[in-house]
């Protein structure tokens, strides 16, 4: 299968019109087409109305921006025309683009002091952007420079610039879930940079979705610099198994014996108000803090033994946490810190039914909205129990110290 993935059309700069291209590239043997003029999608609609067309064509646009301050083109596909947040994005570089032509030929009409078409002249039908190679064009069909390069050098010394929408303040603003930076490759080395959105599920589908793009990408550059591995297949465990293990069944067994201990503060100090026997501790010669000291130890010591068996039984069905001595430290800390806020609680209601509901609303609320954090408890302890050296270790071992 042969595919051209750039193409411009009469909408932009093109030379011929998108059914007249689709054509052609019938003609040259070519599959897919990918149609992606500048900051307009205009010529799919067109194609929707020709009826049948002679290639598949995959709907594209190629966006100008700015990413750390400097020009940059993104080509965009198999988007949805009209579907936001790329149509106003569009929208917004289509009204950028009308103001600069209007300021740049306003401008050569006056300087060179010829009679030029109106502006409206660069915009026959389909044509939706203007151009500076269109402006070049008619300076010579008008006969008011005699040379192109001289007509180009007037069309670049009246522009008064294109300032299109910055890529990063997209993403910022969530109109962009990710961004990809591949410059070109120095000395067959490609320092890609990868912008992923701080939420962790929505960062963990999106790595899902590059992994293969990514892979065959980087087996690309390989071949390119003359590089060839001979893949050979080795029994074990696939890689979404492998996730799974780590992200979901890990974090589960090491957090879950957290929410049962808070439960058990809460029976525990509720049933000493319930059974009227609170008052006889008090009176004993111990303090308050004393009493809820021992029972948040009591409840805290069984998460440790549970957390120590479990990783035990991990190990012995070959999926050894890599770093216990990180994993369950913070197992015990998260333990802590939910049983003592059961034992507030309970304090506060006094019976056994409505501190249940209570804690039970409040875990629901804490577990959910931890997953909008950056680092959640459950991030951190698949990070933890499978670390590397980058700086998500140091700062998992951050946030446990803190």
């Amino acid at each position: 299968m042969k595919a051209d993935l750039h193409i411009h059309t009469t909408v932009s700069d093109g030379l011929t019109g998108p059914v007249e291209a689709l054509r052609l590239a019938a003609s040259l043997g070519i599959d897919v087409v990918a149609i992606t003029d500048h900051d307009t999608d205009a010529a799919l609609p067109l194609l929707g109305e020709a009826g049948a067309l002679p290639v598949a064509v995959l709907p594209g646009v190629e966006m100008d921006t700015r990413l750390d301050g400097l020009p940059l083109e993104i080509l965009v596909y198999g988007h949805r025309v009209g579907a936001e947040p790329l149509a106003g994005m569009l929208a917004g570089a289509a009204g950028r683009r009308s103001r600069r032509a209007e300021i740049l030929w306003t401008a050569l009409r006056r300087a060179l002091g010829a009679e030029l078409p109106p502006l409206s002249a660069l915009l026959p039908p389909p044509r939706r952007v203007i151009t500076r190679p269109q402006m070049v064009d008619c300076l010579l069909e008008a006969r008011v420079l005699p040379h192109r390069q001289g007509a180009r050098e007037a069309v670049a010394f009246y522009d008064p610039g294109f300032d299109p929408p910055s890529t990063e303040e997209a993403f910022r603003a969530g109109q962009v879930d990710t961004i990809i930076v591949i410059p070109e490759s120095q000395s067959g080395v490609v320092d890609m940079k990868l912008f992923l959105p701080t939420m962790d599920v929505k960062k963990t589908i999106i790595l899902l979705k590059l992994n293969g793009p990514l892979k065959k990408y980087e087996n690309y550059l390989r071949e390119t610099n003359g590089i060839r591995l001979n893949y050979q297949e080795t029994k074990g465990k696939s890689n979404t198994t492998y996730e799974f293990l780590y992200s979901v069944i890990i974090p589960i067994l090491m957090l879950f014996p957290a929410l049962i201990a808070g439960s058990i503060v809460i029976d525990t100090v509720s049933e000493e108000f319930e059974n009227k026997t609170f008052d006889t501790l008090v009176s004993a010669p111990v303090s308050l803090g004393q009493i809820f000291a021992s029972k948040l130890s009591a409840a805290v010591a069984t998460v440790v033994v549970q957390v120590i068996m479990w990783s035990a039984l991990l190990r012995l069905n070959g999926l050894p946490i890599q770093r216990p001595e990180l994993v369950i430290p913070f197992a015990v800390v998260i333990a802590t810190i939910i049983c003592f806020v059961a034992a507030i609680i309970s304090l506060y209601f006094k019976d056994r039914e409505r501190s249940q509901f209570v804690y039970s609303i409040v875990l629901v609320m804490g577990v959910g909205g931890s997953y909008f954090l950056d680092a959640s408890p459950f991030s951190l302890i698949t990070r933890l129990a499978y670390p590397t050296w980058g700086r998500w270790r140091w700062r998992s071992i951050y946030c446990l110290l803190s």
